[in-house]
C-alpha cells in the first residue's frame, strides 16, 4: 500500500462491493492500529469503517467509528468516489450532529449538484460556526453558483476570522472585495493586519502588492517585490505586469513632482525582467527570409 490513504480505500471500497465486509475492515485497520501518518487520521477511513461495522450488525463498532471520524481533522480530505455517497449519507443519518459529514459529502456533490452542496454546507455551518472551510465554501458558491458578491463576502470574512492562518483566503476574498467594490482602506486594511500570513503565499503576497500599487504606496510595493523571491505556476506571469504598473506609475508620480532622473529610472527598470520574479522575456522567433518560390 506505499503507506497511501487512498490505497488503503481503494482495495477496502472493493471488497465492500463484494460484500466482504471482514476483509474490508481488515484493511482499513491496518493504517488505524499502526498509526500511519496522515492514513490513521484520515476522516474516510473511520466513515467507511463505521458503514462496514454496521452492515455487519456492529452497531457498537459502527457508533466508535463514527465519533472518531466527527473529530478527525479535516484538512486534505476531499472524499470523491461514488461509493462514499452511501456512506456520508449512513453517517448522517446515523449522527446528524456531525458538521463534517455533511461538509464532506457538500464537497463531493458541488461540481455535479451544486444547489445540493450549499444547502449541505449551510447545515453544516448551522450545526458547527467554527469550521474556517465550511465559510470559505460557502463563499466559493454564493460566489459561483448563485453571483451573490455580498453574501459571498459576508461568509468568506466570517471564514477569515475563524482561521487568520490560512493566506488562501486574503487572496480569495480580496478579489471578491475587488468584485464588489469595496473601499481600497478596507482591502489595504485585510493585508496590512496579516501582513505576516499574507507573504507566506506568492499569490496572497502578489495581491497585497497590488493593492498598495492601486493606493499609490509604490515605494513599499516595488521594494516587496524586488526584497523577495516569487515562484510562478506554468502559465502565470501576471507578476511581472504589477512590477511594470509600480515602476510606470512611481516613474510619473516623480516626473509630475520634478524628479526627472529617478523618474527616467523608473522608466527604464519598466522594461527589466528581474530574476527574482521567475518572468523570463518573452522571446520572438526569426522572420522567414526565405524567399517564396513562384
Amino acid at each position: 500500500m506505499a503507506g497511501q490513504v487512498e490505497s488503503y480505500l481503494e482495495l477496502a471500497v472493493d471488497y465492500g462491493n463484494c460484500g466482504l465486509w471482514d476483509e474490508a475492515v481488515e484493511v482499513l485497520l491496518r493504517p488505524v492500529e499502526h498509526k500511519l501518518d496522515f492514513a490513521s487520521t484520515y476522516p474516510m477511513v473511520h466513515y467507511y469503517l463505521a458503514c462496514f461495522q454496521s452492515r455487519m450488525g456492529d452497531d457498537t463498532g459502527a457508533s466508535k467509528y463514527l465519533s472518531q471520524a466527527a473529530r478527525m481533522p479535516t484538512d486534505y480530505c476531499f472524499p470523491f468516489r461514488l461509493e462514499s455517497i452511501d456512506v456520508l449519507n449512513f453517517a448522517i443519518a446515523r449522527n446528524p450532529s456531525d458538521a463534517r459529514a455533511f461538509y464532506y459529502l457538500g464537497d463531493l456533490l458541488y461540481d455535479l449538484q451544486p444547489q445540493k452542496a450549499i444547502e449541505l454546507w449551510e447545515k453544516s455551518r448551522q450545526k458547527d460556526d467554527s469550521l474556517a472551510i465550511v465559510h470559505r465554501n460557502l463563499g466559493w458558491a454564493y460566489y459561483r453558483t448563485e453571483q451573490d458578491v455580498p453574501k459571498a463576502v459576508a461568509s468568506y470574512e466570517k471564514a477569515v476570522a475563524r482561521n487568520r492562518r490560512d493566506a488562501r483566503l486574503y487572496y480569495e476574498l480580496d478579489r471578491l472585495y475587488e468584485a464588489g467594490n469595496v473601499s481600497l482602506d478596507r482591502r489595504l486594511a485585510l493585508f496590512e493586519n496579516n501582513h505576516e500570513i499574507v507573504a507566506q503565499r506568492n499569490d496572497s503576497f502578489l495581491r497585497e502588492i497590488m493593492v498598495m500599487i492601486l493606493a499609490g504606496r509604490y515605494d513599499e510595493a516595488l521594494g516587496y517585490l524586488a526584497g523577495n523571491h516569487f515562484h510562478v505556476h506554468e502559465g502565470g506571469g501576471q507578476i511581472h505586469d504589477v512590477y511594470v504598473d509600480g515602476c510606470l506609475l512611481r516613474g510619473s508620480q516623480r516626473l509630475r513632482d520634478g524628479r526627472f532622473e529617478e523618474a527616467l529610472k523608473d522608466f527604464h527598470a519598466a522594461s527589466e525582467y528581474p530574476e527574482n520574479l521567475s518572468v523570463g522575456r518573452p522571446t520572438r522567433p526569426k522572420p522567414n527570409l526565405r524567399k517564396r518560390s513562384n
